[in-house]
């Protein structure tokens, strides 16, 4: 068995909006069956919630489960969204195979009955033949899977940080637009977005809402940088991944005061 222990961090999340950095003293404690984990061999991933002052909680249902675990390569080239399921022990497992080896992230979703959602953050180290690390520097607001596009469009000029950002998701199958009210749901929802920063490696876990025959959707985030993301929706009875990369400037109140430094008195 390999055990690995998360950093105790959270954050709160609802349907639109994911926020970063809410602590949370619940625990996901995380193991693997065999341990060490190489890369291209099924392992074994199980979770037990606990608080250290209380020991074992149970977990509320959110979006048809009751842990969404979102897994990550180091550089963010790699995403995997599973769902561990409960064994009847007050755990909980689900089967997974990491492409290559090296560092990755796993952050796991999850409500305490009557608290409040959280999210743990954990570092896991797969043992096997590392890859060239991807790297994205630039943005990518348009992205395809299968037959299916997807388009991002941020409602203002640019993506910025410590605001409310709105963008608008226009859907496509061969070049025509799609009504997403055609969608399938998919946990519950027309459509889920993982988000993931590339510099700190935060998280936000967002939850589109309908606008006419456009997914809509508010993301805020709490530094500038360029950050990852996967839209995940169901059509024609498949699940659709689409990457895209995000770039956030600084927000307007750190503009603002750039452009205007203290005056300096003598």
């Amino acid at each position: 068995m390999f055990y690995a222990c998360n950093n105790g961090s959270g954050s709160a999340i609802n349907d639109q909006k994911g926020n970063m950095s809410v602590k949370s003293k619940e625990m996901m404690q995380i193991n693997f069956e065999p341990g060490p984990v190489h890369a291209g061999r099924e392992v074994v991933l199980g979770m037990s919630p606990v608080a250290p002052d209380s020991g074992t909680f149970d977990l509320e249902v959110q979006h048809e489960k009751k842990i969404h675990l979102i897994l990550v390569s180091d550089d963010l080239s790699w995403f995997s969204h599973i769902h561990p399921e409960p064994d009847g022990h007050g755990n909980y497992t689900v089967k997974t195979i990491f492409p290559f080896g090296g560092r990755f992230h796993a952050f796991a979703d999850f409500k305490p009955v009557g608290g409040k959602a959280v999210v743990e953050k954990t570092e896991l180290n797969v043992e096997g033949k590392t890859e060239t690390p991807a790297i994205f520097n630039v943005p990518k607001l348009t992205g395809s899977s299968g037959s299916y596009s997807l388009e991002l469009k941020p409602a203002g000029a640019a993506l910025r940080a410590e605001s409310d950002n709105h963008l608008v998701g226009i859907l496509k199958k061969d070049g025509v637009v799609v009504d997403v009210n055609t969608l399938s749901n998919y946990l519950g929802a027309k459509a889920h977005v993982v988000v993931v920063g590339q510099q700190e490696i935060t998280f936000i876990h967002a939850h589109p809402h309908v606008m006419g025959k456009e997914l809509g959707m508010h993301i805020a985030f709490d530094k500038p940088g360029i950050f990852r993301a996967w839209v995940q929706f169901n059509a024609d009875d498949t699940l659709h991944t689409i990457d895209l990369t995000l770039q956030v400037v600084e927000g307007e109140a750190h503009v603002a005061e750039a452009g205007n430094p203290h005056e300096m008195h003598h």
